[in-house]
């Protein structure tokens, strides 16, 4: 089961070549998403239980032959060519197939290759026979079905790009930059219980998919982002009562040269519930995953560095909205039974300030039950956040605290959620039950211009003496500088 198709429509929109991103912590660009750069995606593999024929020491593809075939095999996959010479790299058979294996994983938008098979001469040339999922009546690459799913997936990539780049304005940090674009995808995607799609163009255009396209289309984002990150792939399991193996895919995330556990999919409501992105297993060191969880993985980059195991942010399952600013503050909701409210936070110092108290807010299951924990959404649109309560949405300016009603609950139903997409408001609607909801389009989104609140006026002198006759001119110097009213 998708996500409402209400979300999605707009899908196959062709915005490629509208925008991407400039790296190396400065404000986003606009340009256009591509090609992963080369190096921004590691990827450790534990291939044992790939194949019986692969040795336990092809799990990793670190050494300089290793990475100069993988140039050569991506770049003429993106050719469209059918084989490659991989003889100058003087590899062996399974590092070769390491090689194919990392292809999917590190190249996401690579998405169209299937296979390779490896061809050794009898004079000793090796070459590796390419295959492709999308062929034409002559067995060769369709390439003409293979560039327009290409051009359909960097316009969906940019249109995420687009958004973070609309959330992100003068922000120049990676860490609010790998948390917009998280709570997309959480808020995005269904993970798919049935396994039938494990392909990473469908995942991003259809929106459903398994952790292995979680983590991967994550990866890719970051990396038109300038982010570096590590894709995390544990053994299958044995058999059910296998505790050794996860058989599952998560990232790291290298923020200030640190890097940090991003586990997208287990953030991801399941059952899922539109509107709503947990932050569990967001930025978490080896050692804080919740209850050890995560387990029988090997990484090329051990993730040491605690800091944020206990930040507050892990508390928020909502959306973190930032408000067009370079600061470090973000808005959420805290849902909990007994600790229900919208806060700013600060990710810097890990403190919360509580704007609105929801602790009496109540969602009712019928005349005499109610739901404990809250079932409140938040979303950001013109520089104004928006979020519900059982029997309506408000729109919300933090710097006034003026709050402004946008809808009622239609009859009979309370709203277990909300959401915005390109302008437009959904209200996810229920009688009585968060897990039994319709979405409904509430109708384009209009706001007045965004008021900025003056919060100080200073002067150029703070002492000065003039005599009679004459005049002295002071500068005063208003803050923020993007105040609404500075006369």
């Amino acid at each position: 089961m998708k996500k409402n198709a209400m979300f999605h429509k707009l899908t196959a929109l062709t915005l490629a070549g509208l925008l991407s991103v400039s790296v190396s912590g400065s404000a986003l660009n606009v340009l256009a998403a591509g090609q992963t750069p080369s190096g921004i995606i590691d990827c450790c593999y534990d291939l044992g239980f790939l194949s019986k024929d692969l040795p336990d020491d092809a799990d990793y593809v670190t050494t300089f032959k290793e990475k100069k075939a993988i140039a050569a095999v991506s770049q003429a996959i993106r050719n469209c060519e059918e084989s490659v010479d991989v003889t100058p790299y003087g590899l062996s058979y399974s590092n070769l197939w390491s090689v194919v294996f990392m292809m999917k994983s590190v190249y996401p938008e690579l998405f169209y290759f299937d296979s390779g098979n490896l061809r050794t001469s009898s004079n000793g040339t090796q070459t590796l026979l390419l295959h492709y999922r999308f062929t034409d009546s002559n067995g060769k690459p369709d390439v003409n079905k293979i560039r327009s799913l290409q051009k359909a997936f960097y316009a969906e990539a940019d249109r995420y790009l687009e958004r973070a780049s609309a959330e992100l304005s003068g922000c120049k940090d990676d860490f609010s930059k790998a948390l917009v674009l998280h709570d997309e995808i959480v808020l995005d995607m269904h993970y798919d219980t049935t396994y039938k799609n494990r392909k990473n163009e469908v995942f991003l255009l259809d929106k459903y998919g398994v952790c292995a396209n979680y983590s991967e289309i994550y990866a890719y984002l970051l990396g038109q982002l300038g982010i570096k990150s590590e894709i995390i792939i544990t053994p299958s399991k044995t058999s059910e009562k296998d505790t050794a193996h996860m058989n599952h895919e998560w990232l790291k995330v290298c923020l200030d040269g640190k890097y940090y556990n991003v586990d997208v999919t287990w953030d991801e409501h399941n059952p899922d519930k539109q509107g709503y992105a947990k932050h569990t297993y967001f930025l978490l060191s080896d050692s804080g995953f919740p209850s050890n969880d995560h387990f029988g993985y090997k990484t090329l980059f051990p993730s040491k560095d605690t800091h944020y195991d206990t930040y507050k942010f892990h508390n928020y399952n909502t959306k973190l909205c930032k408000l067009n600013d370079n600061s470090t503050r973000v808005y959420g909701i805290d849902n909990r039974s007994g600790a229900k409210k919208l806060v700013s936070y600060n990710y810097s110092t890990d403190q919360e300030t509580t704007l609105i108290d929801m602790s009496k807010t109540i969602w009712r299951y019928n005349s005499n039950s109610v739901w404990r924990e809250g079932y409140a959404s938040l979303d950001t649109y013109g520089g104004y956040l928006f979020y519900n309560t059982p029997t309506a949405i408000y729109r919300y300016q933090p710097s006034t605290g003026s709050r402004v009603l946008v809808k009622n609950a239609p009859s009979g139903h309370q709203f277990f959620g909300m959401r915005i997409q390109d302008g437009t408001l959904y209200g996810i609607i229920s009688p009585d039950h968060p897990n039994k909801t319709t979405t409904v389009n509430l109708g384009k989104l209009t706001v007045p211009a965004e008021q900025t609140a003056v919060q100080s006026v200073s002067l150029n002198k703070t002492t000065a003496s003039v005599t009679a006759g004459n005049s002295l001119q002071l500068t005063a110097t208003v803050t923020p500088s993007n105040a609404t009213n500075k006369a």
